[in-house]
C-alpha cells in the first residue's frame, strides 16, 4: 500500500476547482512512496556506497566548509594469481574481507599503502591488467584477518564457491586507499564508483541537474505504510572528476548549496506537523552537530538518528515547485492561466478576439510588433507578435521549425522593452541552445543562468558583476534613429513584394505567377514563329486560350507529324470528303490490299531471284512489268540462270538467236520438201537436198 498523503488535508478537502487541480499537481510532483530512495536508503536500487571514515563530522568540515575534494579508493586487477587443485579448499582470502581486515597490522604506517585482496574472477569493467611485477612497489599483501573479521560484503550475495576448480586463475585487486574508505568489496570498487560518476554526469548533461550527493546523517523509523525505512538527512551536492585513466576519481563540491532531505522534511511535516531545520547559508563546523541534535530532540520517540554517511544519486528538482504551488496556492486560485489549466475558461478573452490581420508588416516595430534579431517566417512572426501582446501561447513544433529561435527573438524583444524575462525548461541543452544565440548576437551579458550547476551562489554574483561591470562601459547607441531606417527599408521590399504579387490586367495573373509558369517551362524547346498578336499586353484571356487550343490539337497529332516524310497520304490534297469519294477510295483501297496480298503469294517463286517483295516499292514493280511478263511466259530455263554474270547470259542469248533462225530456215526447208516429195517430183526434191545440204 503506498501513502496517498502528499497534500495538506485542507486542499484536498476544498472543494474549489482551482485547489483540487492544485492538488493533483502537487500528488504528481512529490513522491512519498517506498520508491523514492531519498525515504529508504535500505530499500534503495540506485547505485549507493556508505562511507565508513572519517566520520560524518570530518566529511562534513572538509567538503563543505573547507570545499576540498576528497581522493576515492583506487581498485586495479593485477595479474591473476591460480587457486587451489581440484578437490582443494580455497584459501580464507577468498572471501570478501570487512573492512577492518583491509588495512595492516601498522595503520599509521599503512595509511597510504595500497592493498591487496585475492578475490574471485568478477567479470567487471575495471582498468588494464597490470603485472605483479610492474604493480606499485609500496603494495604489501593484506595481513591475515582474524577469523571473526571474515564475513560476506553488503549486498554482495552468497560467497562464491572454489571447490572444484582446476588450476583457474583468481582475480588479484590491487587497491590504493584514498581519503575515505567505503563499504564496499574490492571487485565491485571500481565499477561502483564509475557507475555513480556516469549517472551523475549523464543526468547533469541532459537536464542540468546534479544528482550526486554526500549525505550526513541519517534518521531510521518504522510505519504501517512504509515499513522500516532509512532516509538521508543532509543532502551535499557533488561530481566525481578524474585526472586520468590510471587516476583515482575524486568527490569534488558543486557550487550547489547543501540542503536538509526534502522529501524527509515534506512527510516529517504531513505526519507530524512539525518542521525540519533548514540548513543555513552560513554554515559552521558545528552546524552538522547542532542539526543532529535538534533534530533527534524534535523527532523523539521511534525515530533514530545515526551518524551514517553516503554517496549514491538522487534527484528532487520539483520538490521546489512542489513548495511553491502550495505557498502560492491564493495567488494561483486568481490568475486567468491557472484557472483555465483548472478548467474554470472566462466566457469570453477580457481583451477581445486574439485574431491578427493577414498583413502583418504594416505593423510598426517596437510600437505594435517585436524587435527581431533573428529571421523569423510568417507564422513565427505571428507568434511575436502575440507574444509581444502579453497573450499566452503554446508554440508546437517538430525539431527543426524554429522553437529556439522563435524563443530567442522574444527574449531579445523584451529586453528592448525594458522587462526581465523567466526562461525554463526541462532539458538543460534546450537553455544552452538560446543562451548561445544571445551570446553570439552580443546580448550574453544580460543573461543569468540560474540553473542547476550554473546556480551556485558564487557563480550567480560572478555573473551579476559581470553584467554590471559591462553596463558600465556600454556605447550609447540611437535605437529611435535605427528603428526608423529599418521601417524604410521594410516599407520598400515590402513594396517589390506587393508589386510581385498585384494582379495585371487584362490577363489577371500577377508577375509572380507568370515567372513561375515560366520557371515549369524553362526546359522546353524552343520554337521559332511569330506570335499571332502585335501587342502582348493587349492579349485577352479567351484570345490566349484559342490559341493554346490549337496548339493542343497540333500537339493531338504529334505521330503523323513526325512521320510525315514516310506517311501514306503525304502529298494528297482533299477535294471532296463526301460519302461517295469517301467509298470510292475505300473500294481501291479495297483492290489495292487484295492485289497486294496476291503479290505476296506470287512472289515466293521469285524471291530467290528478286529479294523479299517487302523491299521493293510499287514504282520498282511497275519497271519490272515487261520481265516478269517474259519470265512468266518461259516453258523452261536453264539450271543457274540467276546466278551467271551478264556476259555469259548475252552469249547464251546469241547463240539461242541463232538456233531460232537456223530451226526457222530448217522448218521452211521441210514444208518445201514434202510438197515436192507428194507430186513426185524427185528432181526437184533432189535440188532442194543439195541446197540444204550446202
Amino acid at each position: 500500500m503506498e501513502n496517498p498523503l502528499t497534500v495538506p488535508p485542507a486542499a484536498a478537502a476544498s472543494k474549489d476547482p482551482v485547489d483540487q487541480k492544485l492538488g493533483v499537481w502537487r500528488e504528481r510532483l512529490v513522491d512519498l512512496t517506498k520508491r523514492n530512495p531519498l525515504l529508504g536508503l535500505n530499500r534503495a536500487r540506485t547505485t549507493k556506497i556508505q562511507v565508513l571514515t572519517p566520520t560524518i563530522d570530518e566529511l562534513f568540515t572538509m567538503v563543505v566548509i573547507d570545499e576540498d575534494a576528497l581522493k576515492m579508493p583506487f581498485a586495479r586487477k593485477g595479474a591473476p594469481k591460480p587457486l587451489s587443485k581440484k578437490g582443494a579448499v580455497a584459501p580464507p582470502a577468498a572471501p570478501t574481507l570487512a573492512p577492518s581486515a583491509l588495512s595492516t597490522s601498522d595503520p599509521a604506517g599503512a595509511e597510504n599503502e595500497p592493498v591487496l585482496s585475492v578475490m574471485p574472477a568478477v567479470d567487471q569493467d575495471v582498468p588494464p591488467v597490470i603485472p605483479e611485477a610492474q604493480a606499485d612497489s609500496s603494495a604489501t599483501p593484506t595481513s591475515p584477518a582474524p577469523e571473526d573479521a571474515v564475513t560476506p560484503a553488503p549486498d554482495s550475495g552468497p560467497i562464491p564457491s572454489t571447490l572444484g576448480l582446476e588450476d583457474e586463475p583468481a582475480a588479484v585487486w590491487i587497491v590504493t586507499p584514498g581519503d575515505v574508505t567505503l563499504d564496499v568489496d574490492d571487485a565491485q570498487l571500481f565499477s561502483k564508483l564509475r557507475r555513480l560518476r556516469d549517472n551523475s554526469r549523464t543526468t547533469v548533461a541532459e537536464r542540468g541537474v546534479t544528482t550526486l550527493h554526500l549525505t550526513l546523517g541519517t534518521v531510521t523509523w518504522t510505519d504501517p505504510v512504509l515499513g522500516e525505512s532509512k532516509a538521508p538527512l543532509v543532502l551535499v551536492p557533488c561530481s566525481l572528476e578524474r585526472s586520468g585513466a590510471d587516476r583515482p576519481l575524486t568527490l569534488v563540491p558543486t557550487d550547489d548549496e547543501p540542503t536538509v532531505n526534502p522529501a524527509l522534511a515534506i512527510l516529517v511535516r504531513e505526519r507530524t506537523g512539525k518542521v525540519l531545520p533548514e540548513f543555513p547559508e552560513e554554515p559552521t563546523p558545528e552546524t552538522l552537530r547542532e542539526m543532529i541534535v535538534a533534530v533527534t530532540a524534535m523527532l523523539g520517540e521511534g525515530y533514530l538518528v545515526s551518524e551514517e554517511a553516503w554517496l549514491g544519486t538522487f534527484s528532487f528538482e520539483t520538490l521546489a515547485m512542489w513548495r511553491d504551488l502550495g505557498v502560492m496556492a491564493p495567488q494561483a486560485r486568481q490568475n486567468p492561466v491557472v484557472q483555465s489549466f483548472a478548467k474554470i475558461v472566462p466566457a469570453q478573452p477580457p481583451d477581445g478576439s486574439e485574431a491578427l490581420g493577414n498583413d502583418l508588416d504594416v505593423l510598426e516595430p517596437k510600437v505594435q510588433a517585436p524587435l527581431m534579431v533573428l529571421p523569423a517566417d510568417s507564422s513565427q512572426y505571428e507568434a511575436l507578435i502575440l507574444g509581444r501582446r502579453g497573450k499566452n501561447l503554446l508554440v508546437n513544433g517538430p525539431p527543426g521549425t524554429g522553437k529556439s529561435q522563435t524563443i530567442t527573438n522574444i527574449i531579445a524583444d523584451t529586453l528592448a522593452n525594458g522587462q526581465t524575462v523567466l526562461f525554463v525548461s526541462a532539458k538543460s541543452a534546450a537553455l544552452e541552445v538560446v543562451h548561445e544565440r544571445l551570446r553570439k548576437l552580443g546580448l550574453g551579458q544580460f543573461v543569468l543562468e540560474a540553473h542547476s550547476t550554473q546556480s551556485g551562489r558564487m557563480r550567480i554574483m560572478d555573473d551579476l558583476k559581470e553584467t554590471l561591470r559591462a553596463a558600465g562601459s556600454a556605447k550609447d547607441v540611437n535605437l529611435e534613429e535605427a528603428r526608423l531606417r529599418y521601417m524604410q527599408v521594410r516599407d520598400r521590399l515590402n513594396l517589390a513584394v506587393r508589386e510581385l504579387h498585384a494582379t495585371r490586367e487584362p490577363m489577371g495573373v500577377s508577375v509572380y505567377t507568370g515567372l513561375g509558369r515560366y520557371a515549369k517551362r524553362i526546359g522546353a524547346p524552343d520554337v521559332a514563329a511569330a506570335l499571332p498578336w502585335p501587342d502582348l499586353t493587349l492579349v485577352t484571356p479567351a484570345e490566349l486560350q484559342t490559341c493554346v487550343d490549337a496548339l493542343a490539337a497540333i500537339q493531338a497529332e504529334k505521330a503523323v507529324y513526325d512521320a510525315r516524310a514516310t506517311h501514306p497520304w503525304r502529298g494528297c490534297v482533299v477535294q471532296d470528303a463526301g460519302l461517295a469519294s469517301t467509298e470510292r477510295v475505300v473500294g481501291a483501297l479495297t483492290a489495292l490490299r487484295t492485289g497486294a496480298a496476291e503479290i505476296t503469294a506470287a512472289w515466293t517463286t521469285v524471291a530467290p531471284v528478286l529479294g523479299e517483295a517487302s523491299t521493293r516499292t510499287v514504282a520498282d514493280l511497275q519497271g519490272m512489268r515487261e520481265a516478269l511478263a517474259l519470265l512468266a511466259d518461259a516453258q523452261a530455263l536453264p539450271a543457274g540462270w540467276e546466278s551467271d554474270d551478264p556476259t555469259t547470259l548475252a552469249t547464251r542469248a546469241a547463240t539461242l538467236r541463232d538456233a531460232a533462225e537456223r530451226a526457222t530456215v530448217a522448218q521452211e526447208a521441210r514444208a518445201a520438201f514434202a510438197e515436192h516429195a507428194s507430186g513426185t517430183d524427185y528432181a526437184a526434191a533432189a535440188t532442194l537436198l543439195q541446197e540444204g545440204a550446202a
